[in-house]
Order: structure tokens, then C-alpha cells, then sequence
């Protein structure tokens, strides 16, 4: 009977040891990136006697809605294989930030594992960085607004302003991006400018463009109210003395000729 019982026990481990498994998709792993034509997928398996891995994707939000298979890695060796690698041209596929990918290896007697990580993101698509503001050559103030535009539907907001070598975060609502520049920084000087941006994958840089700072143009512009507002005021005294001038020469013309009117009358 004890023979029996360990003959019995015996046979379900030799059976639990033939189909437990445990499969990992190393790559792509979940909320990964994936970009290029030549991109590795990975899974690993203690499948007992592996013979081979499938890797599959969807997206729902894409047109391959449903599982697309890219690829199957056999092991043609009589040797247990455990590590399955295949490579994928992603730039088949649609960028999206939705995708899954799916290993299902099988072993020699039939048996499957299978693992999904999900969240992965495709993107292939370059962002196009674009120079808005100021114009090429402009001369601005101290306080002034730089603008872009940049192109790309899976921007991370990554996106700087270059004036020289100094470098400012812009901050940006959809595609079109600001910063504003203050009386200190940058100093005065001209520079030349432009926008880098980064979507986490790709990156791009917009046209140089050249600009003049002069940091000095609001105390200039205060200077400036100050002495039209001093020549207002001396213009309206010269006037005054103008006027007095006149008054004064008048009464005396009127002085004279009654003077000289009444000398001649006696």
C-alpha cells in the first residue's frame, strides 16, 4: 500500500514538474517604449523540455485592434530551451500609447504559459519643432515672450528654449508653447535662439533664429516719459513767458500812443 501511495505521488510531481511554469516578456516590459525597425522582444520560461515562444500585440486604439502575431522562436536543439528572442519592425505599426504585448511559449508535451504586459507605447514619429516669436533678427526688451509650436501627438512636454547657451523650460498648452525672458536673464547681448523638443523617443530642434536683447529698454522707455514730460513742461512755460512777453510790449505801445496823442492835443 506505502509503495502504491509514493508510486502515486511520485507521478504528480513528475506531472506538476512537467507543466509548472513560469513565463517573463523581459522586453518589451510593461509601459515600455518601443521605437525602430530592429527592436528585440524577450521572454524567459522554466518551461520543462521549452520548445518554443509566440509573441503577439494589439491595441485597441489602433488598427490592429486585434492580435497580431509577429513572430515564433523554435527551439530546434534537443536540449530544453528557456530563452526565446525574436526581432520586430515597429515602425509597421502605429504609434499609441495603448498596446500589449503577449509571449506564449510551449514545451515539448504541449503544454502553454503565457504573459502579458500591457501599456507599452510604439512611437516612431519625430516631434517637428517650430519657431514662432519672435522674428528672425528682431530686437526686443528684457521682458519678452518667446513662442512655438510643437508637432507631435505623444509629446511628453518636454521642451526647452535655447538663447545662446542658456536654457529655459518652456510651458505649453497643446502644441503651442511660451517663456518669457526677464530684465536679468538673459543678459543684454545678441544670441541666437531656438527650440528643442522631446517626446521621450525623438527628438528635434527648430530653425535658428537671430535676436538682440537689450535688457536696458524698460529704463529706457521710463527715461524717455521723463524727458518728454520735461519738455512738455518747459514748452508750456517758454509759452507762458512768450505770452507775458507780448502783454507786456502791447501795454506799452498802448502806453505810448496815448502818451503821445495826449501831448499833441494841448
Amino acid at each position: 500500500m506505502k509503495i502504491g501511495i509514493i508510486a502515486i505521488m511520485a507521478f504528480l510531481v513528475m506531472m506538476l514538474a512537467t507543466v509548472a511554469s513560469a513565463v517573463t516578456l523581459n522586453t518589451p516590459a510593461a509601459s515600455g517604449t518601443i521605437s525602430g525597425s530592429a527592436y528585440v522582444l524577450n521572454a524567459t520560461t522554466t518551461l520543462v523540455n521549452g520548445r518554443n515562444c509566440t509573441f503577439t500585440a494589439l491595441s485597441a486604439s489602433t488598427a490592429n485592434s486585434s492580435a497580431v502575431t509577429l513572430g515564433t522562436y523554435t527551439n530546434t536543439s534537443a536540449g530544453q530551451l528557456t530563452n526565446y528572442t525574436i526581432v520586430f519592425d515597429s515602425t509597421t505599426f502605429e504609434d499609441a500609447a495603448t498596446y500589449q504585448f503577449t509571449a506564449t511559449c510551449y514545451n515539448s508535451s504541449g503544454d502553454s504559459e503565457t504573459v502579458t504586459n500591457t501599456g507599452v507605447v510604439i512611437d516612431n514619429t519625430v516631434p517637428t519643432s517650430i519657431s514662432s516669436s519672435p522674428a528672425d533678427e528682431a530686437e526686443i526688451g528684457g521682458t519678452s515672450t518667446f513662442t512655438g509650436t510643437i508637432i507631435d501627438a505623444n509629446t511628453t512636454g518636454t521642451v526647452y528654449l535655447y538663447i545662446g547657451n542658456n536654457v529655459f523650460a518652456m510651458t505649453c498648452t497643446g502644441s503651442a508653447c511660451t517663456y518669457t525672458t526677464t530684465e536679468t536673464d538673459p543678459a543684454a547681448g545678441n544670441y541666437d535662439w531656438y527650440i528643442y523638443s522631446s517626446d521621450g523617443t525623438n527628438t528635434s530642434s527648430s530653425t535658428s533664429r537671430e535676436v538682440s536683447i537689450d535688457t536696458s529698454s524698460g529704463n529706457n522707455q521710463a527715461l524717455t516719459s521723463a524727458v518728454v514730460e520735461q519738455t512738455q513742461q518747459e514748452q508750456e512755460q517758454a509759452e507762458q513767458v512768450t505770452t507775458t512777453r507780448n502783454l507786456i510790449i502791447f501795454a506799452l505801445i498802448v502806453a505810448l500812443i496815448w502818451y503821445f496823442g495826449f501831448r499833441k492835443k494841448k
